[in-house]
This record gives structure tokens, sequence and C-alpha cells, in this order.
């Protein structure tokens, strides 16, 4: 047997043992202890590969960490800072979900008919009600199957609020959202209290139901800004708005909108607007059902002379529907946040 066979056969048995050996080195003869200096050059600075490790290092604040999967979206709410975007690829989710202050940008990147949460009867499907500002953004989502958030009502009693959006001290920004098939007790779509101040685009408000005030939507002592968007077939059980209430001082601004199919056995099967500034304008009324104003009931509102709307009591006439459009992917938006990460929602 040669020495190269020799020395093969040798190494595969010190192998199996578990010992190290550099067959080069012994080949060559060993002829440089330098070549033995290859085992430093070897890996002792590649064992700072562990510092490779510190590749980890890229996950964290300052990184993009994108994907990263997470089993909840408010899993990764929880996790997030200030700056942060998370996008949720489609799917239903079954959850209630907490902004808890933070200024998020939280989008369904393949729209909203095919990304879903459904609150599941277990509270209002979103919140917004630690101080969040028009930073915190909620963009993209089906807001479906809530309940609502406990509140002492005008009778004091406690009533659960804003079946599908609840937000109370808080102006975050909600756009191309649909948010259907809700109930509470007032604001079966949404509630907005406690000098709120968020605003709306693109924003369907559809097929909800108030046990009381405002089957879509009930304001209170608050500033509601809409634009773009779709009120329709929301029901109120008790007495005002069907479509939407505002009430205790506060201001709604409604824009280039549709309010139909709304109703309510009182006032407004539209619009209530009591002890609030309204403007409206470019508004369809059509379709609403109530005891009293089928289209809309006011006290102290505000009308701009472009207003397409309707005096107590009267009808408007459709004259056509609008569909708010499909939110693009955000793939070029300014102000790149912290961090970027994508929730894959599994069935």
């Amino acid at each position: 047997m040669n020495i190269h066979k020799l020395v093969t056969l040798l190494a595969v048995v010190l192998f199996g043992l578990g010992c190290p050996i550099d067959v080069d080195d012994h080949h060559s003869g060993g002829d440089d202890d330098t070549g033995g200096d290859d085992d430093t050059g070897d890996d002792d600075t590649g064992d700072d590969d562990d510092t490779g490790d510190d590749d980890d290092t890229r996950d964290d604040d300052t990184a993009v960490t994108a994907p990263i999967d997470y089993p909840t979206i408010q899993d990764a709410l929880d996790v997030s800072a200030d700056g942060d975007e998370i996008w949720v690829e489609a799917g239903t989710s079954l959850e209630n979900i907490d902004f808890a202050g933070k200024a998020i940008r939280l989008i369904g990147v393949d729209g909203m008919e095919a990304t879903v949460i459904d609150g599941g009867q277990a509270g209002s499907v979103v919140t917004f009600d630690d101080g969040e500002g028009p930073d915190a953004v909620l963009q993209g989502f089906t807001l479906t199957n809530g309940s609502g958030t406990g509140v002492t009502g005008e009778d004091g009693g406690h009533h659960p609020c804003g079946g599908g959006i609840f937000v109370a001290g808080s102006s975050p920004t909600l756009s191309n959202l649909t948010v259907v098939g809700n109930e509470a007790w007032d604001g079966g779509g949404m509630f907005v209290t406690d000098a709120s101040a968020p605003t709306l685009s693109q924003v369907t408000i559809a097929d909800n139901t108030a046990a009381d005030d405002g089957g879509g939507m009930y304001v209170w002592a608050s500033a509601l800004e809409i634009r773009h968007s779709r009120i329709t077939g929301n029901e109120a059980h008790g007495e005002d708005g069907g479509g939407i209430v505002t009430k205790n001082g506060s201001t709604l601004t409604l824009a280039h909108a549709v309010v139909c199919g709304n109703s309510t056995p009182d006032d407004g099967g539209g619009i209530r607007v009591k002890d609030t500034t309204a403007t409206l304008e470019h508004v369809v009324l059509c379709g609403n059902h109530a005891g009293d104003g089928g289209a809309s009931r006011s006290r102290t509102a505000r009308r701009r002379p472009t207003t397409t709307t309707t005096r107590p009591r009267a009808t408007t006439t459709a004259r056509g529907t609008t569909t708010a459009p499909r939110p693009s992917t955000p793939t070029a938006m300014a102000g790149t946040p912290a961090r970027t990460a994508t929730i894959q929602i599994r069935p």
C-alpha cells in the first residue's frame, strides 16, 4: 500500500473517531508549521463567523426584516415600534386588533376583498383608544363580525359600542376599508368619541346594525371627516341615524359620498345630525327610511351651496353609484419605515 493510500485510510479512521486531522499537512510531510498556523488562520477568525452570527444584528430596530412570519397581526403589532409598517397578505384572521397608541401602518397588501379580520363576536374588530394620531394607519382590510367595546351610554348603562371600529381620544387614518356585518348597541360599524378626529377615505360602511343609535356610525363630541366613501344598508333599531348619527358638539365633514338604503324607526334614516356642525358636499342620499326624516334629520347643521343633500323629510333620487377602488400595493411610499414585516395568515 503506497503512502498516499495509507494516509487517506488513517484520516478516515481518525475522522470516524472524532479526531481532527489535516490530510494536506501530513501529505506534504507537515512541512511547515505555518501550515499548522493555517489552523489558526483556519477558523479562529472563522469563529468570528460567530460574528457572522452578528449578522443577526440585522434584526435590530434599524434593520429591514421582511418577510417576518408572525402567527397573528396582534403579535406583530405588539413587537412593532413607531414608524414600522406591517404588511398582511391575503387570508382571514380571527382576532381583535388594538393599535395600543402606536404610530404603525397596518396594510392589507392584497386588498380589502382578500384580506379579512373577523372579530368573532369578541369585541370591536379594531380599537384606537390610546391617543393614536394620523400616523396610525389602517388600510386594505375587510372588518367584520365585531360586537363592540363597553361604554357608559347616554342612558347611564354600560353598552358595547363600535362593532367594527372603536375610536376614543384618537385620530387615526383609515382608508380602503370595508366595514361590514358588525353589530353593537351604538355605532354598529364604527363608534367615535372623546374628542377624536379620524379621517376616512375610500371606505365602505355597509350592513351593520345598532340596537340603539347609529347603525353605520355614531359620533359623540368628536370630529369626523369622510371622503369618497359609501354608507349603505345599515340599520339602527333604537332612535337615531340608520347610516350616521352625530351628537354633542361634534363636527361632520362628508364629501363625495353615497348614503343609501339605511334605516331607523325614528329620526334620520340616512343621517341624524344633533347639536353638530355638519358640512356635506357632493353627497348622494337615496332610499333611506325613517319614522321622521328619511334621508336626513338635522339640528344645528350647516350646508354649503355645493352640497347635494336634502331638507328633513325629503328624499333624493339616486343619480348613480360609485365603487371605492381597491387599495394599491404600497411599493413606493414616502418615509420608508424602520422595519417592514409581512404577516402570512394561514387557514
